[in-house]
This record gives C-alpha cells, sequence and structure tokens, in this order.
C-alpha cells in the first residue's frame, strides 16, 4: 500500500484475469468492443422519450440560466428556487454547456451529459479495476456499471440516464477512490501528483452534489491506518491529506466563482439542506408513507432497485471477495462504502429512491474482484466442485446479462407516454377544450402544449372540458376525492380513448354534471401507501 511493490503471492496483480486468459486470439478486444457499444445503446438511445422528472427540469432549466448570465438572487433560507441555489454547480454546468451547444434549452441534451457520465464511470472503475486485479476483471466490473438495470421508483429506465445530479457526481467520486488508491501505491513526487488529483476530484464531486466527497473518506483513512508503524511514511501521507484535502475544498468554492460571491451561496445550500432534513422528505416505500424513513430504508431501495438475481450476484461476489481475495484492493473498494453507508443509513434524514445508485460502483468492484477469484479457484478445485460452482457462475451472470439485454430491448423500443403523449391523443380524438386531471401533478404537464388549461380540481364551469387525464395508481399520489365524486357521477358520458401504463384519457361524449358535496364527502380517504 505504501510503495510500488512486488504483487503479493496471494494476491498477484492478474490473478483474477487468469481463468479468461484462456480465451486466446482477440477475445478480449472482441468482448471489450461489445460490451462498450452494448453500454452505448442502453445509455444512449431514445433520450429524448423517457417522461420527464421534475428534478431534471429544475436542473436543466437552472444549468441553462447559469450558462446566459441570468441574476441569480438569493431568497430566504430553507425556500426552494428557480436556479436550484439549494445543490453545488457543477452538475447544472454541464447540462448547461450541452443545451448551448444543442441551441435552445434542451432536456435530452442535459441527458446525453448524465448518460456518458455513466459511461465514463465505468470506463474509469474498468481501467482501474483492470489495471491492478487483470483486465477480464475490470471489463467485468465495467461492464455491470454501465449495463445492470437500475430500477428507481417513477422511473422507467435507467437512472444513469437522467439529467438528475447523481451520475455526474457518481463520476467524479469514482475518480476520486481510483485516484486515491494510486496515491497510497506511490512515494514521492508521483505520490504528491496523485493526492493532489484526488483533492481535485474530490471537490468536483462535491461540486456536483454536496455529497460526493464521502466515498473517498473511508480509502484515504485506511491508507492511513496501513502506514502506521511508519513515522516518516505517516507524516508523508498526512501531509499530502491535508494537500488533498485543502485542494479539495478550494475546487468547490471554485467551482462557485462564476455564480458571484461563493460564500453567501454555499451558506445557503448548507442552510436549505439543514432544514430539509429537519422537516424530513415524504416517501413511500415497503408499503408505507413516512417523511422520516427507518435506517434500512436505502438497503430496501437498492434490493428492489437491483432484483433479486442481481443482488445474489453481487452478494456471492463480495463473499468471495472477503473469503478468496482478502487484499488491500477488496478493503479499499471496501471502504469506499462505510462513509457513504453510515451517513445514508445513520445520519441523513432524508431519503429518496436514488440516493443508493451514486455508491453503486465501488459495491460493483467488491464483487467483481470476488467473482474473478472465485473462478481462479474453482479451477483448481475437485472436478465435482468445479464443475457445480462453475455452472452456478456462469448461469448467474448469463442470467444477469439477459436481465440487461431485457433492458436494451425496452429502451430501444421505449414510446412516448403519459402526459408527454396527450397532445396526440387529444388531437386523434377531435379534442380542443380543457382537461380534467386527477392522479396527476402540475409540473408532468411541464412543457406539454395543450389547446386548453389544465384543471386539477373540479371546476365550476364543465362546459369547457371535454378531456379526463387520470394518472394510473402509484405510490404517495392520490386522486382527489372531487374527482374521484366527478368519475363516479359522469361515468356514461366518459368514453376511454388512450391507455398506458402511466394515464388513463377519457373523451366527454356527453353532458356532464358536478359532484355533490355529499357525493364528494362519501369518497373513501386515499390510501397514500397503497402501491407503495
Amino acid at each position: 500500500m505504501t510503495g510500488a511493490t512486488a504483487p503479493s503471492r496471494r494476491s498477484p496483480a492478474g490473478a483474477g484475469a487468469k481463468p479468461f486468459a484462456r480465451i486466446r486470439g482477440g477475445g478480449f478486444p472482441a468482448a471489450l468492443i461489445v460490451v462498450s457499444l452494448w453500454a452505448a445503446v442502453q445509455n444512449l438511445a431514445n433520450l429524448a422519450v423517457p417522461r420527464h422528472l421534475v428534478d431534471e427540469l429544475i436542473y436543466a432549466t437552472a444549468g441553462w440560466r447559469y450558462l446566459h448570465g441570468r441574476r441569480l438572487p438569493l431568497p430566504p433560507a430553507g425556500t426552494f428556487t428557480v436556479d436550484n441555489v439549494e445543490h453545488p454547480p457543477l452538475g447544472k454546468y454541464l447540462f448547461g454547456i450541452a443545451q448551448v451547444i444543442a441551441g435552445h434549452p434542451s432536456l435530452p441534451a442535459s441527458r446525453s451529459v448524465a448518460a456518458l457520465c455513466t459511461l465514463a464511470t465505468g470506463a474509469v472503475l474498468g481501467c482501474w479495476i483492470g489495471r491492478v486485479a487483470g483486465k477480464w476483471t475490470g471489463l467485468l466490473a465495467g461492464a455491470l456499471i454501465t449495463l445492470v438495470p437500475t430500477h428507481v421508483p417513477g422511473v422507467d429506465y435507467r437512472f444513469g440516464r437522467y439529467a438528475m445530479l447523481d451520475p455526474v457526481a457518481e463520476l467524479f467520486a469514482t475518480g476520486a477512490v481510483a485516484a486515491g488508491w494510486f496515491w497510497f501505491q506511490r512515494r514521492g513526487r508521483r505520490g504528491w501528483q496523485w493526492a493532489v488529483a484526488t483533492g481535485v476530484l474530490t471537490g468536483l464531486a462535491a461540486g456536483a452534489k454536496e455529497n460526493g466527497f464521502l466515498g473517498v473518506i473511508g480509502p484515504v483513512l485506511l491508507g492511513l491506518v496501513l502506514v502506521l508503524r511508519d513515522r516518516r511514511e505517516l507524516a508523508t501521507r498526512l501531509a499530502q491529506t491535508g494537500a488533498a484535502s485543502v485542494l479539495a475544498a478550494s475546487t468547490f468554492v471554485a467551482l462557485y466563482l462564476p455564480l458571484g460571491d461563493p460564500l453567501p451561496r454555499i451558506r445557503f445550500m448548507l442552510e436549505f439542506q439543514w432544514k430539509h432534513a429537519e422537516g424530513g422528505h415524504l416517501v413511500g416505500f415497503a408499503g408505507r408513507v413516512t417523511a422520516h424513513p427507518p435506517w434500512w430504508t436505502n438497503l430496501w431501495f437498492a434490493g428492489h432497485g437491483l432484483r433479486p438475481v442481481v443482488v445474489g450476484v453481487l452478494v456471492v461476489g463480495w463473499g468471495a471477495a472477503v473469503a478468496l481475495r482478502r487484499d488491500r484492493l477488496v478493503g479499499w473498494c471496501a471502504a469506499a462504502l462505510v462513509a457513504p453507508g453510515v451517513f445514508h443509513c445513520f445520519l441523513a434524514k432524508v431519503v429518496l429512491g436514488f440516493y443508493w445508485v451514486m455508491w453503486l460502483p465501488a459495491a460493483i468492484a467488491t464483487a467483481a474482484l470476488g467473482l474473478a477469484a472465485l473462478a481462479r479457484h474453482v479451477s483448481t478445485a475437485r472436478r465435482g466442485i468445479r464443475t457445480g460452482v462453475a455452472v452456478l457462475l456462469a448461469g448467474a451472470l448469463t442470467w444477469t446479462a439477459a436481465l440487461a439485454a431485457a433492458d436494451t430491448r425496452r429502451t430501444l423500443d421505449a414510446r412516448i407516454v403519459g402526459t408527454a403523449y396527450l397532445p396526440k391523443v387529444m388531437a386523434r380524438s377531435n379534442l380542443h377544450g380543457e382537461v380534467l386531471a386527477g392522479g396527476l401533478y402540475d409540473w408532468e404537464f411541464d412543457g406539454v402544449r395543450l389547446p386548453g388549461a389544465v384543471r386539477f380540481q373540479v371546476p365550476a364551469d364543465l362546459s369547457r372540458v371535454d378531456t379526463v387525464v387520470i394518472g394510473r395508481p402509484r405510490c404517495r399520489t392520490p386522486v382527489g376525492a372531487d374527482v374521484r365524486a366527478f368519475l363516479a357521477a359522469n361515468r356514461g358520458a366518459l368514453r376511454p380513448v388512450h391507455r398506458d401504463h402511466v394515464i388513463v384519457v377519457y373523451a366527454v361524449r356527453g353532458r356532464l354534471h358536478a359532484p355533490t358535496r355529499a357525493e364528494v364527502a362519501a369518497q373513501p380517504p386515499w390510501n397514500l401507501a397503497a402501491y407503495c
């Protein structure tokens, strides 16, 4: 760990690649090309199709404003802003640059930034693990991070395809952890150079999302612990850690300079996050809805997001890494999960369904190391054991690849659904009036051009309403009692003209009647936890 030493007998640098090295000829180049092209399709195809998320709209709008010199006044502490000052600016700068290149405000352009960051994360992870543990192990790690489906509540496709801050922060956080590894493997001038790189990348990770620095804390502490017996080496590493910390903080502050005085904006961000944590955030999971979920909620989201097969493959990999490899690289990758795990499970009071995705690279790297070690040890086991374990391992990886392939097929077959498809439905059905909506939020109609206004409560004048749009039942999204009473009172006047997995659209084909107060009061309370 303290220098560029020769590989140990227990864990040679290329040990994870030995079983795979038997593939002759151009096996690895061909596999690399296939995985790279597959990952590109998986993450870049049909970016304009998926329905938008509310945070995407906020970040893309803020990025466009950042790049056009708009004034960014600070509102009272704790309030949301159109410029999204409540989060650091780096990801939004990149979204803004992509939109400037596109020539107009563009959500697909912003999404392309997130998708490219996801692909770059796979490349960084693959190159790092491949250089230290063998190219096939690196390819496995890169393939898993770019191809494995990541299901997040309310998101139809891989999370890394959406214009969120997390894929951007994930890239720099992974880069910081990888640079930290080489920092503690080098001495002298090279060690200082890698310490500088680690500091800058950590600052960029935090500049994309405020908690982006967490991943590097555990590995750096581990590196310091491993040199405790060498006082001179420890003093050098502590000096490098101090320099890296200063560089990380300076990089983070410097990212705010294009927006004006950094300190008030950083203070506003910290105050906002503090107030947000105090109030909590309403979230639905495991059949419940609460603003202050228990410590295991992130683990629940991760387990349901990856699905049982992938979780099983990762667990096998983690177990094999601990039992068979047991080297410093495994410890380094595992240490990258300690600070994020402690923070999100026990300190953070706000939990959302996608927070876990940002820390997936370290978990996948550990699993890839374990799976490669298991493959190597299988080749030396007795024949019966070797055959059984090989079949199970091959079956699990094949099943995982099949899940990824199915997700790619879904991506290629993606079609516009939900409110984005509503204008075509209305035009096809000759509907030109107002829209009554239930079980949907106002932001779901942002950017959707409709001939009339959208009402979220039954209006007094029903003569202008000729379209009713009801969201399919989903977690934490109620349909108002007045809208439900309206549907019950006008069954004969409404004809369904479109349905998908997001909405059902009714055309008005008769005289409408407003529900009475008694009919509204008779509607049962809505269970927010249903479908969670």
